[in-house]
């Protein structure tokens, strides 16, 4: 049955114009509201997405909340975009998800409606699934930008976060960074705190722009600009008036400059995190990859305004006479929000150093890494990372494209690369891939050490083996699709 399913899903175009987020508005009415049946915790953002989702479930959870997870793409099962308590759906659910939705689908096709596409129908299936499972907290990753993609449904989620900023998908977001965070920062709702990554300036400055245009002014103390000691010092200073102010703010900017001490070894990362509006985390992560910390960052920034949004609105309800208000503050008191702040901080910290994302620089074999990046930013993190986490080892390359990427760009990082001594070109195995051939010419230009390149992913993994020996390390990279044929692949070669 799954197999007719997965057939039928791989079937429907992935993009075309059904109605946008009125119609998707209007199915989910149909079906029921499932959206409404949880807490919603919205995320953009060009890099990180996932990473910043799976942080966030994993500390929710950690706290006791029944969760939803909800990502793109798969790697190697579909039931993967889907999460209930961190493990995959199950085929029957999932399969009851499907027809619950085709059903509707079938009803309206009759009547002339466009069909769903694949990522909307896919969504569908995920809030019934949710639903029906009883989640407390949906955590939501956008599929492409964020002002019109079809998550963008909930008037007010709880919490909205913006991860990094970069080009990608420029023919659909726009063709400049500004353009970009103007997409992401569509997910910005009234009411509702946001915790945005303000590395870049071009993007920041979108974000900030709409932020305040939604949420009012931030009137954010300048943290990067202060020493640990200042950070610390200045927030027990403050008055409680002041820290009330402060927990009123909606929007709230995090630097990677407040990733302090940072360090990698076997397998893990560990760092302080050092920021005006709560006090210092010292922080461990399960990864390879030097990057994440940003994404943690995002994360644990995020938990903490949840906490005292959670904790400040049900203290309004609660004060109000109405018995809509009265309603709302059943719905969100909650005493796992007020526990003790050590306890709630030791939960957070549970949670972060407990969970292990896919596909991102994370060990598959003996000396096999995997490592989705697939746009400029991420090559040059996964570069980075690379770097720090395997310092003086040689390395070799199985790298893939898919063909709307601009690749020259992350060939140029990845020829940079120390110690790199070889790399294989092939092409991932669905109908984006791109040449190999072409993308082979422009390694050649940049870099003149060992090169090879062939269509079977299989083949190139094999000879990666060959060439890195004992003592070499071999990372596939380039394309979370490479990523998922890859992991699928390691267990027969």
């Amino acid at each position: 049955m799954m197999n007719e399913i997965v057939e039928y899903l791989y079937n429907i175009p992935r993009f075309a114009r059904t109605g946008g987020l009125e119609k998707t508005r209007e199915r989910l009415k149909l079906l029921g509201s499932p959206e409404k049946s949880f807490h919603y915790i919205h995320v953009a953002g060009t890099n990180g997405k996932g990473s910043v989702c799976a942080y966030m479930e994993s500390c929710l959870r950690e706290m006791g909340f029944k969760t939803g997870l909800f990502t793109s793409p798969h790697l190697v099962r579909i039931n993967e975009r889907m999460r209930i308590n961190n493990e995959e759906i199950s085929d029957e659910d999932f399969s009851e998800a499907f027809y619950k939705v085709k059903a509707l689908v079938d009803a309206q096709t009759a009547r002339g409606i466009p069909h769903p596409t694949f990522f909307e129908f896919i969504y569908l299936m995920a809030m019934c699934a949710f639903q029906k499972a009883g989640i407390e907290y949906g955590v939501i990753e956008t599929g492409l930008g964020g002002r019109l993609d079809l998550t963008n449904v909930v008037e007010m989620p709880d919490l909205t976060l913006i991860t990094s900023i970069g080009l990608d998908h420029t023919a659909i977001l726009g063709d400049t960074i500004e353009k970009i965070a103007g997409e992401k920062a569509g997910i910005i709702k009234a009411g509702t705190p946001l915790v945005y990554l303000a590395d870049r300036p071009e993007a920041a400055g979108v974000i900030k722009a709409r932020a305040e245009e939604v949420l009012g002014p931030e009137d954010l103390p300048e943290g990067d600009k202060l020493s640990e000691e200042d950070k610390l010092s200045e927030w027990d200073k403050l008055s409680e008036e002041d820290k009330k102010t402060s927990e009123y703010r909606l929007s709230y900017p995090v630097t990677s400059d407040w990733v302090e001490n940072i360090s990698a070894a076997h397998g893990q990362i560990r760092f302080s995190l050092v920021c005006p509006y709560f006090k210092k985390y010292d922080i461990m992560l399960n990864t390879n990859g030097i990057y994440q910390a940003e994404n943690g960052t995002l994360a644990l920034t995020g938990m903490e305004i949840l906490r005292k949004f959670m904790n400040r609105q049900a203290a309004a309800a609660v004060q109000s006479p109405s018995e809509t208000s009265q309603a709302r503050a059943r719905k969100l008191s909650d005493s796992r929000w007020s526990l003790p702040e050590e306890v709630f901080r030791e939960k957070v910290l549970k949670g972060l150093a407990s969970m292990v994302w896919p596909g991102r620089m994370e060990l598959v074999g003996d000396n096999i890494y995997v490592d989705g990046a697939h746009n400029d930013d991420g090559i040059r993190e996964m570069v980075r990372s690379a770097e720090s986490t395997l310092p003086g080892k040689d390395i070799y390359l199985v790298f893939a494209v898919a063909e709307d990427k601009d690749y020259q760009q992350m060939v140029r990082h990845v020829c940079g690369m120390k110690h790199l001594k070889g790399v294989i070109v092939t092409e991932i195995d669905n109908g984006r891939r791109r040449d190999f051939h072409e993308v082979m010419k422009d390694f050649e230009k940049n870099w003149h050490g060992n090169i090879q390149g062939t269509y079977n992913v299989s083949e190139a993994i094999m000879t990666g083996k060959q060439w890195k020996g004992k003592d070499g390390v071999l990372i596939c990279t380039g394309s979370l699709y490479l990523v998922g044929h890859v992991k699928e692949l390691l267990g027969g070669i």
